[in-house]
């Protein structure tokens, strides 16, 4: 069997790498805020013997999860997947700041 030689991925755009990272920079600022929002509550509730909603520690974790990702995917001049990371990540922190009242 030959194998089949694969057409090189087009390279990436600038314009686009620089506008996918002022977005994820746009993002992680909510998203800090949205840490501080979620610690505060962790410490008020801990303090009262209660614990944070597991959905919502686990979306916190998603989104550090997808944030990663992207940057990941800017340092390998992958936009797609930078974009399909950031995408997932801001539905992540929508939830969150619809959970905080923000």
């Amino acid at each position: 069997m030959q194998s089949v030689p694969q057409a090189p991925a087009a390279a990436p755009d600038n314009a686009e790498l620089d506008k996918l990272k002022e977005q994820l920079n746009l993002l992680d600022i909510r998203a800090g805020a949205c840490r501080t929002g979620i610690e505060n509550l962790r410490r008020a509730q801990a303090s009262s013997g209660l614990g944070l909603r597991a959905d919502i520690a686990a979306s916190a974790q998603r989104v550090d999860y997808y944030l990663n990702e992207t940057e990941s995917a800017l340092q390998r001049k992958d936009v797609a997947a930078g974009k399909k990371n950031l995408d997932s990540a801001e539905r992540e922190v929508s939830k969150l700041e619809s959970f905080l009242g923000r």
